[in-house]
């Protein structure tokens, strides 16, 4: 199936893996690879390939001229995005990036597709360096440019190596030496999806390759109503394409209980040394702890307060994820706790506020990148939500605060509850309940 690209769009491939064995010119495209990155480095991304049609030709740039016979060398719907692309007449206006180039279309490719035609023609290559990850590890993004000529029109070919590392944290697992034997480091871990650790880095410290292998089934489970098939895709993938990672280098994955087998261990094998690892895949907590709260945001940098007081009879229940940035602390009087059973949906009811329940919302204004704004000033965000119409600005140890009255209604009658907003240099809490107002800023205040 086609995808139409916007010019700024990068396209993002599927990681296809394939063993240096069925390569039939692996070492000779090694050895005679005439670009600044490092080939290995290539080996270990996900690669993806698009088509463009030029605005206007650029004589004498070609970097080569297709034939019938040689697009059958091509990914299958290579032609049917050809021909889509030399019908293309959009382009944004003025040029951003690429110039001189309509929209495109984008395919999947097999990697030693996409290294043959590196190593055959003379692409123009462009590396964009990234560090902006929680843990500022470099990174890199290859991208490269080609104009050819088929059936008198001409196109540009790019194909995109993708950086490997996301946001959010990662857990890394290492294939090393211990006592002169190959060995693996954090052999068999638990990762959270969604950002917490939801990314492995399997990194190569031995002196050769090593190849990533599940036996896993392929297909998880099918589904009794509608017939679908689950897939374990991280089992799919090794299994389908084994994946070689060069001495130095990492292979990243992503895990999703969506995508991927959840709640049992996910096996792995790296030949040729035969070492078993398996990665579980869990979902979020769906009501954390103090302690899940504290240990799983750590991952991420990210570090909740909660209160030093609470009013008498009030304890903590439960800790719902929003965000990796964002959690709702909830506490639970014994009487409340009989009324509301669905602890987890009482994060986001306005009757449990009103009744008595108490929520404090904890939100990581930095780690969204908010302290990065030259422009944010805690008082003037203070400032622009105190417009409420039901509301009154307040100092809460020297932070700036907003008290807002909450209105709603329940089966005719009306209810409401107050909100106390501290902003922070970085961080915003937010306490909801109906308790009177000098008890909520009495628990503002043990913050500090």
């Amino acid at each position: 199936m086609k995808t139409r690209l916007l010019l700024s769009f990068t396209i993002i491939g599927i990681a296809l893996f394939t063993v240096y064995g069925i390569w039939n010119s692996t070492d000779t495209q090694k050895q005679t690879f005439q670009y600044l990155v490092d080939y290995d480095d290539l080996l270990v991304r996900s690669v993806g390939m698009s088509v463009y049609k030029t605005v206007e030709n650029h004589p004498n740039q070609d970097c080569f001229q297709l034939s019938s016979q040689e697009v059958e060398k091509f990914p299958d719907d290579f032609l049917d995005d050809l021909k889509s692309a030399s019908e293309e007449e959009f382009h944004d206006s003025p040029q951003i990036y690429p110039p001189g180039v309509y929209t495109g279309y984008g395919m999947t490719v097999k990697k030693e597709v996409a290294l043959d035609l590196l190593t055959k023609y003379n692409f123009n290559e462009t590396k964009t360096v990234f560090s902006d990850n929680i843990a500022s590890m470099p990174d890199a993004q290859y991208q490269f440019d080609c104009f050819f000529e088929y059936e008198d029109k001409q196109y540009m070919l790019r194909i995109s190596f993708q950086n490997q590392i996301s946001d959010g944290n990662f857990v890394n697992v290492n294939f090393t030496q211990n006592s002169g034997f190959p060995h693996i480091e954090n052999q068999h871990i638990t990762v959270f999806y969604g950002g917490f650790n939801s990314t492995v880095l399997f990194h190569n410290n031995l002196d050769e390759d090593v190849i990533l292998y599940s036996n896993d089934p392929v297909v998880n489970f099918i589904d009794a109503d509608d017939g679908d098939v689950h897939e374990n895709r991280f089992a799919k993938t090794l299994n389908e394409f084994e994946t070689v990672i060069p001495p130095g280098k990492f292979f990243s994955y992503y895990f999703s209980p969506y995508d991927d087998k959840n709640n049992e261990p996910i096996s792995y094998v790296v030949k040729p040394f035969d070492l078993q690892g398996s990665v579980t895949v869990k979902p979020y907590p769906r009501c954390m702890t103090e302690n899940d709260v504290t240990s799983l945001y750590g991952t991420v940098k990210v570090y909740p307060k909660f209160p030093k007081y609470l009013p008498e009879g009030y304890s903590f229940e439960c800790g719902v994820h929003n965000t990796n940035a964002y959690v709702h602390l909830v506490y639970f009087t014994d009487e409340q706790r009989s009324k509301f059973p669905d602890t987890h949906n009482s994060a986001f009811d306005r009757e449990f506020f009103s009744d008595g329940g108490l929520v404090i919302d904890y939100y990581d204004e930095a780690w969204n990148g908010w302290i990065e704004d030259p422009n944010y000033d805690k008082f003037e965000k203070a400032q622009e939500n105190s417009e409420h119409p039901q509301s009154k600005t307040l100092t809460i140890s020297d932070q700036p605060a907003v008290m807002i009255k909450e209105y709603s209604w329940k089966d005719g009658k009306q209810q409401s509850f107050n909100r106390l907003e501290i902003f922070l240099d970085e961080e915003q809490i937010r306490i909801k309940s109906s308790l009177g107002e000098e008890e909520i800023i009495k628990i503002a205040e043990s913050f500090f």
